[in-house]
């Protein structure tokens, strides 16, 4: 069960083989954000797997959010909090500590955000990188394993060519309030923008670029 004030803001499930895991996080202004798990290898209901207790988890995190997204990709999550991006692998073997303690969470930590950049707005997540978006329409490709920023775009909604007509799509801009990064889980390569009724295709010149460079 969830022992929390704060409303739901982030709720994924997975049917893995021995079981199903249940990942969900909750934050909201002026309350901790906090990230649970729930797994069971007995039940396929969500209610039954909350209330087993063998295999659950609390991770507590630092700062207050009122939006603390929640996006999983292949094995991996990332948690938007106050402080930084928290992630982790979910722990398929079921065979280390983690899981002997309860947790299905393996590789975890905090990645800070980059001090004159802020929160960002949205996170999404792909095979390689994690992908931020900022006020300004900034998108940011961060690579998952060497944590550091390999691309960053700013995406025009409106353009043109005279003075007025670029004051006139800002003001638009800042009238279609903020935006949001959405991806399709049946093609986690792919990622898209969504801001009011314009949406936009996101994506890294080259998904797998210097990945090799990371991993030997």
């Amino acid at each position: 069960q969830l022992h929390s004030e704060a409303p739901v803001t982030g709720l994924v499930f997975e049917r893995l083989r021995t079981g199903l895991l249940v990942l969900c996080s909750t934050s909201g202004k002026g309350k901790r954000t906090r990230f649970y798990t729930f797994y069971s290898a007995h039940s396929s209901s969500f209610r039954m797997v909350m209330a087993d207790e063998a295999h659950s988890s609390l991770v507590e995190l630092p700062g207050s959010l009122d939006n603390a997204e929640l996006r999983l990709c292949n094995d991996n999550i990332i948690l938007r909090t106050e402080t930084g991006i928290y992630y982790g692998t979910i722990d398929r073997n079921q065979t280390g500590p983690t899981f002997s303690a309860g947790g299905m969470i393996v590789d975890s930590g905090i990645l800070p955000y980059e001090e004159k950049h802020g929160i960002p707005v949205s996170l999404a997540l792909t095979p390689h990188h994690i992908i931020t978006l900022s006020e300004s329409n900034e998108v940011r490709f961060v690579n998952r394993v060497a944590q550091k920023t390999i691309q960053k775009e700013r995406v025009e909604f409106v353009t043109g060519s005279s003075t007025s007509e670029r004051a006139s799509a800002l003001h638009m801009d800042e009238s279609m309030g903020v935006g949001e990064l959405m991806s399709d889980i049946r093609r986690p390569d792919q990622v898209w923008l969504r801001k009011a009724r314009s949406l936009v295709h996101i994506s890294s010149s080259q998904e797998d670029r210097d990945v090799w460079k990371y991993t030997l």
